[in-house]
Formats: structure tokens, C-alpha cells, sequence
């Protein structure tokens, strides 16, 4: 118990929920604890406004930090966010939209309660395979980036119910979406898909799936109707 890598895995599991413990587990290590990564997320979020600038003792601090369900950062002109992201272990909901975000933090996959993730309108060109690691999440907003393909690991993301990667640069619907069975909304309007998939048959949870405003031809989108009969499709040009 005595280690660093112990302690830290055992804040980033929610087992150590209380500060106190943590900084008493310190105490007893063979190694002084390293609060750095914690420190200095803290930090930037204070700079950000989420976090009050007048706590600066560590036990505070780290209360505050772990006790943080939600993060609103939309229209913050962010070009990077911290990459130890991953330590926020409470966060259920974090949007980072419309922001100038290249590239996610590989340690956004270590979030083990994370429902609700907008990263819509950034500049992404690609996304960490991490995010498949997230298994509360729910809502995943992708629209108004550059992506033109997906990661393998979107196959895990078993609970997502609403997906949107709408006014993107995807030539086709990604095979991995196969997967996500209790999906209940799919957004894809705004892409260069070109044609419809059997495997879109495997979503029957589907409600509503857009398909505005790709090249797809009339009769591939007459027969996505009859592999989800109960599904309302959007189709057409605008």
C-alpha cells in the first residue's frame, strides 16, 4: 500500500473517495506521494473559473478537485486541455465544445463514470483509441470536426445511447457502429457516406437516424428503411 502507483490507482478507482485517507496513506509511504499531476489540474481549472482561486491548501484543493460531476469549457478558445485529465474519477459530465481542440488527451479513457462527453465543433482530425474505455457513457457528440475515420475501440462504448458525428469528412459509416446496440439516435447528416451498410440492421433500438446531406443514392436509402423498420430516417439535401 505503500507505493505511489498504489495510492493513485486506488483515487482513480474511487476507492480512496476521501482526502484525508489519501493524504494519511501518504504519510506511510516508503516514496512522498507525488500530488503534482493533482496540483497542477487544480491549477488550470482555477484558471478556468471552475475551481474557486481563493483554495490553495492541498486537502481542499483535492476536495475540490474529486468531488467535480460536471465541467462546462464550451467556447473557452481551448487550443489543449491538460493531459491528466483522467484523475477528475467523479466526472459524469464534461463539455468541451466549440472550442480549437486538434487532439483528446489519451487519459480521457480513464474516467470511469463519465456519461455525457461534447466535443463537438473543434477542429479533431482523429481520436484517442482511450475512449473506448469509458463504459457509463451515454452521449457522444463528434459533429462539426474533421474526422474521417473512428477508432476501433467505439465498438466498446456498449451503453451509448446518442452519437452524433454529423458534418464530418466520414466516406463511410464506420463497421465498429455494429456494436452499439442500444443505441437510440445516430447523426451522420453532413458527411460523404455513399452508401448504406447491412450491418446498420444490427441497431433495432434506433430511433432516429440522420442521413441528410450525403451523396447516397435513392435507392440505397429506400432499403435502409426495411432493415429498421421502427426507425425514423432522415434523408434529403438542404
Amino acid at each position: 500500500m505503500g507505493s505511489n502507483l498504489q495510492i493513485q490507482q486506488l483515487l482513480r478507482t474511487g476507492i480512496v473517495t476521501n482526502i484525508a485517507k489519501a493524504l494519511h496513506l501518504q504519510s506511510f509511504s516508503n516514496a512522498n506521494f507525488d500530488w503534482k499531476p493533482y496540483l497542477q489540474l487544480a491549477d488550470w481549472l482555477q484558471e478556468q473559473q471552475l475551481i474557486a482561486p481563493t483554495i490553495n491548501a492541498l486537502e481542499p484543493l483535492l476536495l475540490e478537485l474529486f468531488s467535480l460531476e460536471s465541467i462546462c469549457l464550451a467556447e473557452h478558445n481551448l487550443e489543449q486541455i491538460p493531459s491528466n485529465f483522467g484523475v477528475l474519477s467523479n466526472l459524469k459530465q464534461l463539455d468541451l465544445s466549440y472550442n480549437k481542440l486538434h487532439m483528446i488527451p489519451m487519459s480521457l479513457g480513464m474516467l470511469p463514470k463519465i456519461e455525457q462527453l461534447e466535443l463537438q465543433g473543434n477542429q479533431l482530425l482523429a481520436l484517442p483509441e482511450s475512449i473506448g474505455l469509458l463504459p457509463t457513457l451515454k452521449h457522444l457528440d463528434l459533429s462539426n470536426n474533421q474526422l474521417s475515420i473512428l477508432p476501433d475501440s467505439l465498438a466498446q462504448l456498449l451503453h451509448l445511447q446518442h452519437l452524433s458525428i454529423a458534418n464530418n469528412q466520414l466516406l463511410e459509416i464506420p463497421t465498429d457502429i455494429a456494436w452499439l446496440s442500444n443505441l437510440k439516435t445516430l447523426h451522420l447528416q453532413g458527411n460523404q457516406i455513399t452508401m448504406i451498410p447491412t450491418f446498420i440492421k444490427e441497431l433495432q433500438q434506433l430511433e432516429i437516424l440522420d442521413l441528410s446531406n450525403n451523396p447516397i443514392p435513392k435507392n440505397a436509402l429506400l432499403k435502409v428503411q426495411t432493415l429498421l423498420p421502427t426507425c425514423k430516417i432522415i434523408v434529403g439535401q438542404s
